[in-house]
């Protein structure tokens, strides 16, 4: 699913042009996850408001999920690869230390090794954290300190 942003001033520096979603096929319910703990739907959702969520298959990997968004991403932006000078992957859920899943994220969505385009590549490795700190790169990158 791209989702198009619109910037209504000149880009100065880092911008949120694009976004790209992906999300696995299997649907998983609060009862389905009761069948294996001791709860119920109405305990889940009241107090999370979570009615289902998406589990990855057997053959869907973060790299393979995060690829896919990050097309779509670049799609909604209508940025080329080749002009991406940076790629965040924020997850708590990347299953090694190394090889990190940023330089393999960015050499997917490029075609070539992120290192022979200057790329940077990294993990946050906290899914929450890494929201609010894009948001805040962002902000931050707009608004310069003056003396």
């Amino acid at each position: 699913m791209a989702i198009p942003i619109t910037n209504s001033q000149e880009i100065q520096n880092s911008s949120i042009l694009g976004l790209g979603v992906y999300r696995p096929s299997r649907v998983v319910t609060n009862d389905d996850i009761c069948r294996q703990i001791d709860s119920t739907d109405e305990w889940i959702r009241v107090r999370s408001g979570i009615r289902v969520r998406r589990f990855a298959g057997p053959d869907e990997t973060l790299i393979d999920m995060a690829v896919r968004a990050g097309r779509d991403a670049l799609r909604s932006s209508a940025v080329p690869p080749d002009q991406i000078g940076c790629v965040i992957v924020a997850t708590s859920t990347f299953p090694y230390q190394t090889p990190a899943a940023g330089p393999q994220i960015a050499h997917q969505l490029a075609g070539v090794s992120p290192l022979s385009r200057a790329w940077v590549a990294f993990v946050l490795a906290s899914r929450d954290f890494g929201v609010v700190w894009l948001y805040y790169l962002t902000v931050v990158s707009d608004h310069r300190v003056g003396a």
